[in-house]
């Protein structure tokens, strides 16, 4: 780890050095605290933890600090002082300080700071990774659940149809294994394992995933026009991520359809003639989204349904993302929305061509134009977006 000494006197910075040195850190020096902010922006430098000195001329110790914060960076920072004012230590805890110690102190006792420090933060940044993940996990267990909910419902409305019956149990059996899937995953998570990455057939893998809702499509009296092509694109990547792309898309449909009189979900697949790219296109005839919730819907944790999380598209977004792949929204309120995913063909050797472009017109009113999300671009949200479930 990179530790970044900030104090105006030399001669504290070079004993401080030495010492830290011999414990196997990476040290950086900065006499006052722009000097330091300086090499801390410097991502080239990847500081660790600030070891930064109170009283020092121009920006002090805490002015340092409160920059730090203010910044967004998680970067832990230790205060050293002369002063042990209990008024400072709490000004300093008020500013999510991560430690403090008093001068004259030992090497022993500040390796033993810096480490406490290091066992706080890693387990706090553990704590913040679950609070994230949880609730993306049972997101994707949602899906098979919404499926089987419609299966066993159909089944108790036409109990003597035998054939059916067992298509349906067949049905509940693939989404449970499904649900077990995303435990393994869940058991898994953490552990620095690739997901498995092959070859897909899109076609077949979008057939499927339309067969996984058949039955609530048929329960809630949705047709469905369908144009998965002769082609049978590949795409490579993980199976089970694609999977929850489609899945998602296809349940965020279902729910926007609902409550219209109009119920069709059409799903369709483009391949243009030497193109090293697939678009999937997933249209509802639902309510649309309104241009106020248009903004929204990629900020974390946003949705309009009753009992919507807000997850869905954030997982969308990741996926496609790591497939480096794209995604084009255009929704008009009132009318439907359509989701186009492109994806890389093959190897993805020529992912850097596949981003969604579409031409709108502008003068057109109350229609949304396109959203692109490029997969090759950082996104400062790893958030999420809820599409409108419900009519205005």
């Amino acid at each position: 780890m990179n530790i970044i000494i900030v104090d105006d006197e030399k001669d504290q910075r070079a004993s401080l050095k030495r010492g830290l040195l011999t414990k196997g850190y990476g040290i950086y020096e900065a006499v006052d605290g722009m000097d330091a902010l300086k090499c801390i922006h410097d991502e080239k430098k990847e500081i660790g933890l600030v070891l930064t000195d109170f009283a020092m001329p121009g920006m002090n110790g805490m002015e340092l600090l409160k920059h730090i914060r203010a910044s967004k960076k998680r970067i832990p920072v230790i205060m050293m002082t002369a002063y042990g004012e209990k008024g400072l230590v709490i000004d300093a805890m008020r500013n999510e300080c991560d430690g403090f110690i008093e001068k004259p102190f030992t090497l022993d006792e500040l390796t033993g700071e810096i480490k406490r420090v290091e066992t706080n933060v890693l387990r706090d940044s553990d704590w913040d990774l679950f609070k994230e993940t949880v609730p993306r996990f049972v997101h994707q267990i949602n899906n098979p659940l919404t499926s089987i909910m419609g299966m066993a419902e159909l089944g108790i409305l036409r109990p003597h149809d035998g054939e059916a019956v067992k298509k349906r149990m067949g049905a509940i059996i693939d989404s449970s294994n499904k649900i077990r899937e995303i435990n393994e995953q869940m058991l898994r998570y953490g552990r620095s394992l690739e997901e498995k990455k092959e070859l897909i057939d899109i076609s077949d893998l979008l057939g499927e995933c339309l067969e996984m809702f058949s039955d609530l499509l048929v329960l809630k009296d949705i047709s469905v026009e369908k144009s998965l092509g002769k082609t049978h694109p590949s795409v490579s990547g993980s199976r089970f991520g694609l999977e929850q792309v489609f899945k998602n898309l296809i349940a965020n449909a279902i729910d926007a359809i609902e409550e219209k009189h109009e119920k069709t979900l059409r799903v369709k697949i483009d391949t243009a003639p030497a193109s090293p790219c697939v678009d999937i296109s997933i249209e509802d005839t639902g309510c649309g989204i309104s241009s106020k919730d248009y903004q929204e819907i990629f900020q974390s944790y946003f949705t309009t349904k009753a009992r919507g999380t807000g997850l869905g598209l954030g997982i969308v977004q990741d996926i496609i993302r790591k497939h480096k792949g794209g995604i084009d929204v255009r929704s008009q309120v009132g009318k439907g929305t359509r989701f186009k995913v492109t994806l890389p063909t093959g190897d993805g050797k020529d992912a850097s061509r596949c981003v969604p472009h579409e031409k709108h017109d502008e003068n057109e009113k109350d229609r949304i134009s396109a959203r692109e999300i490029r997969g090759r671009s950082e996104t400062k949200n790893r958030g999420t977006d809820q599409r409108t479930g419900c009519c205005q």
